[in-house]
C-alpha cells in the first residue's frame, strides 16, 4: 500500500506543471553550461562532472540558492 501511494504520488510531482517547468529549464541551463563549456555531449562527462553540471544548473535555476 506505501509503494503505491509513493508510485503515485511521484507520477503526480512528474506530470505537475511547476515540476514540467523546472525540468525544462534545469535542462536548458544545463545545455547552455555545456556550449559554453565546448562540451559536445552531457554523456562525455564522468559521473562527478555531470554531478556539478547538474548542481550548478540547480543553484542558477533557484537563483543561487542550495535545495536539499
Amino acid at each position: 500500500m506505501a509503494r503505491e501511494w509513493l508510485a503515485a504520488a511521484k507520477e503526480q510531482v512528474r506530470l505537475s506543471e511547476g515540476w514540467q517547468e523546472f525540468s525544462q529549464e534545469l535542462f536548458d541551463v544545463v545545455l547552455q553550461q555545456l556550449a559554453e563549456s565546448h562540451v559536445a555531449s552531457f554523456t562525455d562527462l564522468s559521473t562527478s562532472e555531470k554531478t556539478l553540471f547538474v548542481e550548478r544548473a540547480a543553484r542558477t535555476v533557484n537563483g543561487g540558492k542550495i535545495v536539499g
